[in-house]
């Protein structure tokens, strides 16, 4: 396992600690489900970008795939939610 300098992935791995932080924060404060939803979608998000500063992205290549839709499908359903809701 080699370790890959990439600071694009280093930055996005950082920013997406930053939206867990804010998601998890904000669902605490509001108690809204999407923040929390896309907050869990960046999580994910993070470690899939780490598993790839690890070096094992063509080991994990399937999974990594795997885990970035099933993110990118919390965000929708977070956000579907939200617009669904009446006010």
């Amino acid at each position: 396992m080699e370790m890959v300098i990439d600071p694009i992935t280093g930055i996005n791995t950082v920013l997406c600690i930053v939206i867990v932080f804010l998601g998890v924060w904000s669902y605490a404060r509001h108690r809204k489900p999407m923040t929390l939803l896309i907050g869990l979608a960046f999580a994910i998000f993070g470690v899939s970008h780490i598993l790839t500063l690890l070096g094992l992205e063509d080991e994990l290549l399937d999974l990594l795939v795997g885990m970035r839709v099933f993110a990118y499908l919390l965000v929708v359903i977070g956000l579907w939610g939200e617009v669904g809701r009446k006010k």
